[in-house]
């Protein structure tokens, strides 16, 4: 395999760069809304779809999110299916097909020398997904009608994937979004920014009792580079959203044709620890262009966000029933412990609280989160962590 070396020096260049180029946004940060950011990947990166060990993926995250003003439910849907031939063993790096695995290196040879993968070799593949986003009501029926606004989302997704060398692999995607969002001031009396609003404008309620709706088209892009050596990897992303500005105050009443892209950054990390643990370190950088963002209103906001954090995997795991921990921060002013629990080869779950830090000091950050997610995999081949060091997916 191809490598590349990074010098602990380099690395802590890298980390001070990171700091200095995000301590910049943290200072007029406020929130955005999910926690569990990577788990709804596609709104993060559309060319995200597809990345995971397996055939197919489908994927459900359940938010409670309350501040002292309000109440919220969110919920995310996804499902990812590759429509090509992708490579086996949870898409190795260092694949070889099984031809090739079979051949005897001779026994005088000083050096083992590497076969070449001939031109019919997998180098990439297509995958699609559809995701569903939506907040304001609860699909489970226990929370109806808690908020004036709600507002649904329905995403297609289309990515490519390239695998360029042993070591290096790059993806694109595309992604159209339809926004639908629904106001009545008549029902619902818990309203607050923080935990509500996303997609949508909606300024404080008057006198009046209102009601309105909204409707837009989105168009998305994203893609992603990466490479991976025996004991370090690194991989990193850019996505914009709303490509073509659309309005989305409540009232159709905002006329600002720009200051509308969603620009999202990440940066992954993959360290061999030991040899029974690994570690996963994401740093996730999100400016939202939809949420309260206007030059013609006074009340304008704009929502920036950086979550940063890493979780353990056990690499050799024991049984196929295996609880790996985790731990993210929003902007520094919020704590987020996360458990993942890995049932064989099938599903995922994973649990997640986030609660601020000294709220009274910052108090753009007041609400506690509670998330699980539900996610199972179709043809997966084998369980987060193992062959850790040779797999690409970190998005699971």
């Amino acid at each position: 395999m191809n490598k590349f070396t990074l010098t602990r020096r380099g690395i802590y260049k890298y980390v001070l760069l990171l700091l200095t180029v995000f301590s910049s946004f943290i200072s007029f940060s406020q929130d955005a809304r999910l926690s569990q950011i990577g788990t709804s990947a596609l709104m993060l990166n559309p060319a995200l779809s597809g990345r995971f060990d397996g055939q197919l993926k489908a994927n459900s995250l359940f938010s409670w999110q309350k501040t002292e003003r309000a109440f919220m439910p969110h919920q995310y849907f996804s499902i990812d299916y590759k429509l090509t031939k992708y490579k086996s063993l949870g898409d190795d790096i260092d694949y070889v097909s099984d031809s090739l695995r079979s051949i005897k290196f001779p026994k005088k040879e000083a050096k083992e020398v590497v076969p070449v993968i001939n031109s019919k070799a997998n180098k990439g593949y297509w995958s699609a997904g559809f995701n569903y986003y939506q907040y304001g009501k609860d699909m489970l029926g226990v929370y109806q009608n808690v908020s004036p606004l709600s507002s649904k989302f329905y995403s297609l997704t289309l990515s490519r994937h390239f695998y360029l060398k042993k070591n290096k692999f790059i993806g694109v995607g595309i992604q159209t979004t339809y926004a639908r969002g629904n106001l009545n001031e008549n029902v619902g009396n818990e309203y607050d920014k923080e935990i509500s609003g996303g997609g949508f404008r909606y300024s404080n309620r008057n006198a009046a009792a209102r009601v309105s709706m909204n409707d837009y088209f989105d168009y998305n892009i994203g893609a992603y580079y990466g490479m991976i050596s025996d004991q370090f990897s690194f991989e990193m992303g850019l996505a914009m959203y709303h490509l073509f500005y659309p309005k989305s105050d409540i009232f159709i009443l905002d006329n600002e044709t720009k200051l509308r892209h969603r620009v999202t950054l990440y940066n992954v990390f993959k360290f061999k620890l030991s040899p029974t643990l690994g570690i996963v370190q994401k740093n996730i950088y999100w400016g939202e262009g939809l949420y309260w963002r206007s030059t013609s209103f006074y009340d304008s906001a704009h929502i920036i966000s950086l979550w940063s954090g890493f979780e353990l995997f056990k690499t050799s795991p024991k049984s196929k029933y295996n609880v790996n921990p985790g731990f993210y921060t929003r902007n520094f002013r919020t704590l987020m412990p996360m458990v993942v629990v890995n049932f064989g080869n099938s599903f995922n779950l994973k649990c997640s609280y986030e609660f601020p830090i000294n709220s009274d000091k910052f108090n753009a950050y007041t609400a506690e989160r509670s998330e699980l997610s539900i996610t199972y995999f179709f043809k997966r081949n084998t369980m987060p962590g193992v062959r850790f060091y040779k797999k690409f997916n970190t998005w699971q």
